[in-house]
C-alpha cells in the first residue's frame, strides 16, 4: 500500500513538472498585443513589488517583470510603450450606492438615459400624479446634455406640477432641479446667498432663482425641514434607519 502511494506521488509529481514546462513554454510562444518597458510599474503584489515592464494579450495580463523578462513576449505586431520611468498604477475603480438617493428613485422619478425634455415632463407629471397630496416629488437622473438642450428651469416644472413640491437632481448628483413650491417651502429666493462650493443660480434679468442649485447649494433644500418632514423623512418610513 505504501509502495502505491509513493508510485501515485512521483507518477503526480513527474506530470506536475511536465505540465508546468509545457505551460512555460506555451506561454513563450504567446506574442503580446501590448509591452511597456522601463516604468515604474507598482504592481500592488508583495511578491513582485515595483517591477519595469509587462506584457499584455488580449487586455489580460502576461508577465510583469524586468524589461529581460518581458523581451520574451515580442512579437512582430507588439506594440511598445517606452514609459521612461514614469510610475503606473492599477486602476482604481470606485462602486458604491447612496441609499437615501436610491430610495428617493424608487419613490420618486428616473429620467436616467431619457434624450427630449418632453418624456422628461410627461414622466414627472405622469408620476406625480400617483402621489398623495403634498408629497415632494424626488427622484432625478435627468441629463440635459443628451439633447444639447439649455438648463431645464422652475417654469418647465411648475406648468406641469404647481400643487406639490418637486426636486429632481441630475445624472451625477452635482446640481438640481426644483420648482417653485420646493423653492419656497425652503426659503431659497432672489436674497438667497451661494454657500461656499455652490451655486444658486439666478434669471440674469429678473434675479430670481431659475430654480438650478449647483453643489452644495443643494443643501438650501436638502438641509430644509420642509425637505426633511416631506420625503423619505415621514413618519411611516421610521423603519429606515438613515442616519
Amino acid at each position: 500500500m505504501t509502495r502505491l502511494l509513493s508510485m501515485a506521488l512521483v507518477t503526480t509529481m513527474l506530470v506536475s513538472t511536465a505540465c508546468s514546462e509545457t505551460t512555460d513554454t506555451s506561454q513563450a510562444d504567446v506574442k503580446a498585443d501590448l509591452i511597456v518597458i522601463n516604468g515604474d510599474v507598482r504592481t500592488v503584489d508583495p511578491e513582485s513589488g515595483t517591477v519595469e515592464a509587462f506584457a499584455v494579450k488580449d487586455s489580460w495580463f502576461l508577465a510583469v517583470g524586468s524589461n529581460a523578462d518581458i523581451e520574451k513576449f515580442k512579437g512582430p505586431e507588439t506594440e511598445i510603450i517606452d514609459a521612461k520611468g514614469a510610475s503606473i498604477v492599477p486602476g482604481l475603480i470606485d462602486g458604491h450606492s447612496h441609499l437615501t438617493y436610491g430610495l428617493n428613485l424608487i419613490r420618486g422619478v428616473d429620467l436616467y438615459g431619457v434624450a427630449e425634455r418632453d418624456e422628461w415632463l410627461d414622466k414627472i407629471k405622469k408620476r406625480s400624479d400617483q402621489l398623495p397630496p403634498g408629497e415632494w416629488l424626488t427622484g432625478g437622473r435627468w441629463d440635459h446634455t443628451l439633447a444639447g438642450d439649455p438648463l431645464p428651469t422652475k417654469e418647465e416644472l411648475d406648468a406641469i406640477v404647481s400643487d406639490r413640491p418637486v426636486y429632481l437632481n441630475d445624472v451625477d448628483g452635482h446640481s438640481a432641479w426644483a420648482n417653485s413650491m420646493a423653492l419656497e417651502l425652503a426659503g431659497v429666493t432672489r436674497d438667497s446667498v451661494s454657500p461656499e462650493g455652490g451655486k444658486v443660480v439666478k434669471d440674469p434679468t429678473t434675479g430670481e432663482p431659475t430654480g438650478i442649485l449647483f453643489e452644495t447649494a443643494k443643501t438650501l433644500i436638502t438641509e430644509s425641514t420642509a425637505y426633511k418632514d416631506g420625503t423619505f423623512q415621514r413618519d411611516d418610513d421610521r423603519q429606515f434607519d438613515l442616519g
